[in-house]
């Protein structure tokens, strides 16, 4: 499925968008939304939305633009309040769920491999 978004409601967003900059945050954050599992930034969803990009971005930024990486701060999401995207909305326990079960294969697979060159290093 291909991700839509749509800004229209967004305050200012004319204004906002005519900086390269701003632009490449905003299409940064319209990506995010699926990494959050929430697909509508507005008052009543801005904190969890804050809080699951700071779990993100705890190793990290996790997004970057040609400028390098972005580590998202709560006054670029306020000025992006009102904006919509067809990512759907995950509970938290979901949205743990799949950050557990990614982390978890994450490590085995590191594990695996670090396993199979050890034994290559022992022979």
């Amino acid at each position: 499925m291909a991700l839509h978004y749509d800004f229209t409601k967004v305050e200012n967003v004319d204004e906002l968008h005519k900086s390269e900059d701003e632009r490449g945050i905003s299409h940064s954050l319209v990506w995010a939304t699926m990494a959050v599992g929430i697909g509508d930034l507005d008052e009543r969803t801005l904190e969890e939305f804050y809080i699951r990009l700071k779990w993100l971005e705890r190793d990290g930024a996790f997004m970057t633009s040609k400028n390098g990486p972005i580590f998202f701060t709560l006054e670029m999401l306020r000025n992006r309040l009102n904006m919509h995207t067809n990512a759907g909305h995950e509970t938290r326990a979901a949205w743990l769920k799949r950050q557990s079960k990614y982390m978890l294969d994450k490590v085995q697979r590191d594990v695996t491999k670090e396993m199979k060159e050890e034994v290559v290093n022992v022979r």
